[in-house]
């Protein structure tokens, strides 16, 4: 429960921060960015356009962060409803009269 409550929390802080490069570059782009009184400078509008790209980027990071969360917690509501988590996984030495062989089940 612990760890999918701190996964969750980083997830929420990773998606806030993209969501403000993503709003914050696309308003930089709308309001056409800082002023310049030189009729000869280049609009900045690909300043705009990285930031809301880079916001876009650090947003989708945060879904690996999300879904682990989910997977953690229904793990964790599992253990506490009783449900087993626990893979069998045996590892058998066979002897019999045709020899000996190792059996390995999963």
């Amino acid at each position: 429960m612990k760890k999918a409550k701190t996964n969750a929390t980083f997830a929420q802080i990773i998606g806030y921060t993209g969501g403000f490069g993503i709003g914050f570059g696309i308003g930089y782009v709308v309001s056409g960015g800082p002023k310049n009184n030189n009729p000869n400078a280049k609009s900045k509008n690909g300043t705009g356009w990285a930031i809301a790209g880079i916001g876009l980027g650090v947003s989708l990071t945060n879904l690996p962060l999300y879904y682990g969360a989910k997977k953690n917690l229904q793990k964790a509501l599992d253990t506490e409803n009783g449900v087993s988590t626990e893979k069998t996984v045996q590892l058998k030495l066979n002897l019999n009269s045709d020899g000996m062989g190792v059996a390995y089940t999963f």
